[in-house]
């Protein structure tokens, strides 16, 4: 009796996986979620985030210092301007959008007194916004930006 009733949840068993894989019909069923989420993004295609993605500005300079931030796309278009004010050694308050979508782009910042520094840099698909790196010495000043890690 106890066989039967093995082989009897066994045969079940069988049966569920059996109809998990294929329709009513007998095809093969597709596990992909193209119907909930859309076909995947062509290689080299931007990728559209859920909301615009915005700079952190981290001033690694020993002095607060006013600045000119402008942010361009791939086509030179400009996507945003803004003046900030970066405490010594901190994070501006301000936020610069950036985009709503992958590609390249090109942060220009201009430091009274300092002068101008460029930065090209490749968005993609970050969980947050890329952060803006100002350092430098007494005259000059240098910019880096640091994208965000995947997830």
């Amino acid at each position: 009796m106890e066989r039967r009733i093995c082989l009897s949840a066994i045969t079940s068993g069988i049966a569920i996986t059996a109809g998990c894989i294929s329709n009513k019909d007998g095809k093969k069923t597709s596990d992909d979620d193209s119907d909930v989420y859309g076909p995947p993004p062509e290689y080299g295609q931007p990728t559209e985030f859920d909301e615009v993605k915005s700079l952190q500005v981290e001033n690694n300079l020993n002095e607060t210092v006013n600045m000119s931030i402008t942010v361009t796309g791939g086509d030179g278009a400009v996507l945003s301007e803004k003046n900030v004010t970066a405490p010594k050694d901190g994070t501006a308050k301000e936020r610069i959008p950036v985009a709503d979508e992958s590609g390249n782009y090109t942060v220009e910042v201009t430091i009274e007194g300092r002068g101008t520094a460029t930065d090209n840099f490749s968005f993609r698909t970050p969980v947050s916004g890329p952060e803006l790196h100002i350092s430098g010495g007494r005259e000059s000043f240098s910019i880096s930006v640091a994208e965000s890690p995947n997830v």
